[in-house]
């Protein structure tokens, strides 16, 4: 099993590795391979990443799980 620590930095370092890039959970779950409730929970905890609007991806949606780091 991994240590929580390895999660949230591999997290936060597929998202810093591009600066701009915007990723859903979903994406940035297959990228790392942990499941989309620990993404979750760590992109809402992280100083790090911050939760995109949707209008900046181009969605009209009201809210949607896309970050992106600070």
């Amino acid at each position: 099993m991994t240590n929580s620590n390895d999660n949230i930095e591999s997290v936060e370092q597929c998202l810093m590795s591009v600066p701009g890039l915007c990723l859903s959970v979903k994406s940035i779950a297959k990228r790392t391979g942990l499941l989309t409730k620990q993404v979750t929970y760590i992109c809402h905890r992280s100083k790090k990443l911050r939760k995109v609007y949707p209008m900046e991806v181009g969605s009209l949606k009201t809210e949607m799980n896309t970050f992106t780091s600070i």
